[in-house]
């Protein structure tokens, strides 16, 4: 071969290498990103466009690193088609519509794809322009309470509002959630209004929030976002077929963040319910005319708690006062939330079954409620007076069977001769009447003889369950001592010991001991278990831990001497629990030997 051929064969071999490296580029494809601003505010978003000339249809980009200075909105996928002098070209874009969360210079860094990677593109965002008076601007937002300082656990109402002169294709607002704090959404509607003579659509919305602790209640800012009438794409925009399929524009509008002070439960009030309300009334109603009570019969009387300002779920449990001569029965209480533009109100309704069990007058001790006045700033009392019913005897007496009259024998008169004739004799068996006689004996003997073998085994086995009931434990035995449990040992070292606990911990030993050795899910269910002569000490404990735990922290929550007589009430609750359930074992026996 000579050397004009060997030339020949070197710049083929380096033409059809060239050819072989424009086709690999060209099957690799390209990356682009573009964005459709690179200076933008705070309250706007802007969108950021990926083009990749190559149909993918099994992976996509990973844009976790523009979620570091942006919040991704929306994210929109589409691919396109088309033949070029004879030739099929596709290529998939993705569109995403990007909101700053705060202001500074921001890098969108670069995006790697299918071996290709993209280049960084520098956004600024700035301050929101806002204009001297907000009504110059088509769209914006106001917030504002009904209060500045609120005391806690009282109603605190946020409404914010939405002004726009402008056309919206869509709303949506963030879910508004606090720490320490119950938030709920009483209303939200819109109407139109006139600012400074202008035109605006007002879209309004109202929460309640009942903050859990005194203090500051800091209420950060809230984000909804708007979307306004889709901007038409330039004929001269490479992107603007991709753009032209987003919704609409987006924008971003934020509320001012707002402080507000929260005032502890005032010292009069320790140490009772507090019920920091604008309004509560109580009346009753009775299932029978209360002034005509009879022994042994029942009347329900059910009592109404109506409030303005409160959750039904801050009411506590109505406990009626103990009446000589009578017995309650309360029946399931019944609870209802109601919301409107002013906040919330709430409805408690309880029932109680009264049975008289004596004749003559009978005293119902008064029912009281004190409650905190968030308008007046005082405590009121409100009341249903002691009532005085009258209990009749029963009427009703048993009814007494009436006399069976006997038929006397009648005896035949005698006359001084007496015919042996004419006195009947009596009647004779056949033999076949006798043997069906005499089976009929048999079989009626076998029944009995059965059925007292049946009834002696029966007897033995029912001897021997009374023998086991009857076991009991040996004399001196604690019951409290042997079915302590191990949450109110946890309460021992807190109460009599050198422990020291906060309002909060005492709290949640105390709610642990009472699920697992009452059953019961709240601390003013335990009074309801509690005998009769330890129920007030009782109930007022639990009344002090509660409030302690939303008022002041600083001081203890509970004496040394206090700790004390509450561990021993404690100790007589659970034993009387127990002793209930080992009633069963003093039953009598059902067959006594």
């Amino acid at each position: 071969m000579n050397i004009f051929s060997k030339n020949i064969l070197k710049q083929a071999f380096i033409l059809l290498s060239l050819l072989g490296l424009a086709s690999f580029a060209c099957a690799q494809g390209s990356l682009q990103a573009q964005v459709d601003r690179t200076k933008i505010s705070t309250d706007e978003t802007l969108t950021f466009t990926l083009l990749y000339n190559k149909s993918n249809l099994f992976s996509e980009p990973n844009f976790d690193l523009l979620e570091k200075n942006f919040d991704i909105l929306s994210r929109n996928q589409s691919s396109k088609y088309q033949f070029v002098n004879g030739k099929s070209e596709t290529s998939i874009s993705w569109i995403l519509s990007l909101a700053p969360k705060s202001i500074g210079v921001f890098t969108i860094p670069s995006i790697e794809f299918d071996g290709q990677k993209t280049q960084p593109i520098q956004v600024t965002v700035t301050e929101p322009q806002v204009a001297i008076n907000s009504s110059d601007q088509p769209i914006f937002m106001e917030v504002s309470f009904d209060k500045n300082k609120i005391y806690v656990q009282e109603q605190l109402l946020m409404t914010i509002k939405l002004f726009t002169s402008i056309s919206l294709n869509g709303l949506n607002s963030e879910e508004f959630k606090l720490e320490n704090a119950l938030v709920s959404k009483v209303s939200e509607h819109q109407y139109q209004t006139k600012v400074n003579g202008h035109s605006y659509g007002v879209v309004e919305v109202r929460y309640a929030i009942f903050p859990q602790q005194s203090g500051t209640l800091e209420i950060p800012s809230q984000i909804w976002t708007v979307s306004l009438q889709p901007r038409r794409p330039s004929m001269n925009d490479p992107f603007g077929g991709f753009r032209s399929q987003i919704s609409s524009e987006r924008k971003r509008l934020r509320t001012n963040n707002k402080s507000i002070s929260v005032l502890a439960q005032p010292q009069t009030t320790q140490g009772q319910e507090w019920l920091p309300a604008k309004d509560l009334q109580i009346s009753q109603t009775w299932s029978a005319s209360p002034d005509s009570f009879i022994v042994g019969e029942p009347i329900t009387r059910t009592i109404q708690i109506r409030t303005k300002g409160l959750m039904a779920s801050q009411l506590p449990p109505l406990i009626l006062g103990a009446a000589d001569g009578v017995k309650y029965y309360p029946d399931q209480p019944q609870s209802n939330d109601d919301t409107t533009a002013d906040g919330i109100s709430s409805i408690r309704q309880e029932s109680f079954a009264i049975v008289p069990n004596k004749t003559g007058s009978i005293t119902l001790p008064a029912v009281i409620i004190n409650w905190w006045d968030t308008d007046e700033n005082k405590l009121v009392t409100a009341e249903l007076p002691a009532k005085i019913i009258q209990v009749e005897a029963s009427t009703e007496t048993p009814a007494t069977p009436e006399p069976i009259e006997t038929p006397q024998p009648i005896i035949p008169e005698q006359s001084g001769n007496i015919d042996n004739e004419a006195t009947p004799k009596a009647d004779t068996l056949t033999p076949s009447q006798a043997s069906i006689w005499i089976a009929i004996s048999s079989i009626g003997l076998i029944g009995c003889l059965l059925f007292a073998l049946l009834w002696w085994r029966t007897h033995r086995q029912l001897k021997k369950i009374n023998q086991q009931l009857q076991q009991k434990p040996p004399s001196g035995f604690d019951y409290a001592a042997a079915k302590q449990t191990t949450d109110l040992k946890d309460l021992q070292k807190i109460l009599t010991g050198k422990e020291v606990a906060n309002s909060r911990e005492l709290r949640s030993k105390l709610l642990n001991w009472a699920k697992n050795t009452l059953g019961v899910n709240s601390l003013v269910e335990i009074t309801s278990k509690a005998p009769e002569e330890i129920k007030p000490q009782l109930q007022l404990f639990i009344q002090r831990i509660d409030a302690q735990l939303y008022g002041n922290q600083e001081q203890p929550v509970l004496t040394g001497a206090e700790k004390q007589e509450l561990f021993n009430l404690l100790q007589k609750l659970e034993k009387s629990i127990h002793e209930k359930t080992t009633d069963r074992a003093s039953l009598k026996p059902l067959y006594p030997s």
